[in-house]
């Protein structure tokens, strides 16, 4: 998922070469590991498993596999880019003795980081994406890793490279049949549940109830989307008098072009430990507009601009306040651009993991 292999792909490309060799271990093919493979980064295939007392063949195949590999590409720090494989990795890695660190994700609850982090061998160090996760998370984790090893990371991309494209605005609008009196409200998203997808499609009715020229462009779906939301939000759309002025566009290899498209970006979501489009769309010097969401207001960054989960009313208010008001509009794009490349840009990520990566290898000296 674009969102969560972005701190890797920062130190690949960011890190100084002479200082780091990567080895990237995939479950499956695909074109990213394709792309690093032509750029003749070393790459494995390998189905991740999670070990189960019930099947210890399975287990003693996979330990025996990540020794092997480890001793073999002379391995001297994992970095596990999502928390839920700690426990596939964790046996090999302490019989060779190599430092994990371990980027977590989501929040942690239901007993697993007590499961999955106890015991003798501990990761290095937690990579967490937000305060907020962490503060929803704390309680889970075992008692055992010290405050300094639980590090509040964050995320972002290569920005300079994301936004520097040509500009496709004029054509994706006409694809949109955005006329020049509209205002594009857009929100992208996995299409599930918690991403409350229904309220952006009821405020664009709310604008247009109040004579507002407003259209509503949702980008999402592929693999990982609920198809019976993606349905339901479908009939929603034509239940509210809504197919001329809510799209949804489906899922986008290629992202730019959308935020380029709209004028207002809105975060709906119940709950993100991060939050990249709304990061990609500061990128772009789109100002963004949402519920609280977890970390939406931590990364924005901006309290003017966020209200509290489900507090539809106020989003509706907050809204309008942006289609008529270009001003507004301009400066908080700017604003938000500005933040994004101090804090989420991907050399500057590099630079901390580089800092993180020489105190993990001084420890284990």
């Amino acid at each position: 998922m674009r969102s969560t292999t972005c701190v890797i792909d920062a130190a690949i490309n960011h890190l100084p070469s002479t200082d780091y060799t990567p080895i990237m271990v995939f479950p499956e093919q695909g074109p990213w590991q394709q792309e690093l493979k032509n750029n003749g980064v070393t790459t494995h295939i390998r189905p991740f498993s999670v070990p189960e007392k019930s099947k210890p063949f399975q287990f003693l195949a996979n330990f025996l596999y990540w020794v092997r590999l480890i001793k073999l590409e002379k391995i001297s720090l994992i970095h596990l880019n999502e928390h839920d494989n700690f426990p596939m990795i964790r046996h090999a890695a302490c019989y060779c003795k190599v430092p994990v660190i371990v980027g977590v994700r989501f929040v942690l609850e239901g007993g697993y980081a007590r499961w999955a982090f106890g015991g003798k061998y501990k990761p290095a160090k937690l990579l967490f994406t937000s305060q907020d996760q962490i503060n929803r998370s704390i309680t889970e984790i075992p008692r055992g890793i010290p405050e300094e090893d639980i590090i509040l990371f964050g995320n972002g991309r290569d920005l300079k490279q994301f936004t520097q494209v040509e500009s496709s605005a004029e054509k994706i609008r006409q694809n949109w049949e955005v006329e020049p009196k509209h205002f594009v409200l857009g929100t992208a998203s996995v299409i599930r549940r918690r991403k409350l997808l229904e309220d952006f499609i009821l405020l664009v009715g709310k604008l247009k109830d109040k004579g507002m020229p407003v259209k509503g462009i949702i980008a999402g779906g592929g693999r990982f989307a609920d198809p019976v939301y993606f349905q339901e939000l479908e009939q929603l759309i034509v239940k509210e008098g809504l197919s001329d002025s809510v799209k949804m566009i489906g899922n986008l290899d290629d992202i730019a072009p959308f935020y380029q498209g709209i004028d207002l970006f809105v975060s709906t979501s119940e709950l993100e430990t991060f939050g990249m489009s709304v990061c990609e769309a500061m990128a772009f010097a789109k100002p963004v507009i949402g519920y609280s969401g977890g970390s939406v207001a931590e990364v924005l960054g901006d309290k003017s601009c966020i209200v509290d989960v489900k507090d539809f009313s106020a989003l509706v208010d907050l809204a309008a306040k942006f289609v008529t008001d270009p001003k507004l509009v301009k400066d908080k794009g700017n604003k938000g651009y500005i933040r994004a490349f101090e804090h989420f840009d991907a050399p500057m990520l590099a630079q901390r993991l580089d800092q993180i990566y020489k105190q993990v290898f001084n420890d284990n000296k």
